[in-house]
């Protein structure tokens, strides 16, 4: 898994596989947007955006798997889950 943060633009990134191509961009809710693998169906990755304001509103984001496998500690720590 690749996680990256671009504080400037407050933007999470998320790759759990890679996939360079072939896949679909997936919108279920405003700003959440997953890249899935076509051939597969499985989430590849993943993009927040206003990541710090969410986790403000919110609290925290609860995610508690990622295609059938535990979240690594520091994605856990830094999402708060």
């Amino acid at each position: 898994m690749n996680i990256s943060y671009d504080q400037q633009a407050d933007v999470l990134y998320l790759r759990f596989e890679d996939v360079e191509e072939g896949c679909d961009y997936i919108e279920p809710t405003p700003g959440a947007i997953l890249r899935v693998d076509q051939k597969t169906g499985r989430i590849v990755g993943c993009t927040i955006l206003a990541f710090q304001e969410r986790l403000r509103k919110y609290g925290k984001i609860s995610v508690p798997q990622i295609n059938g496998q535990p979240l690594p500690s520091e994605l856990r720590a830094l999402i708060g889950s």
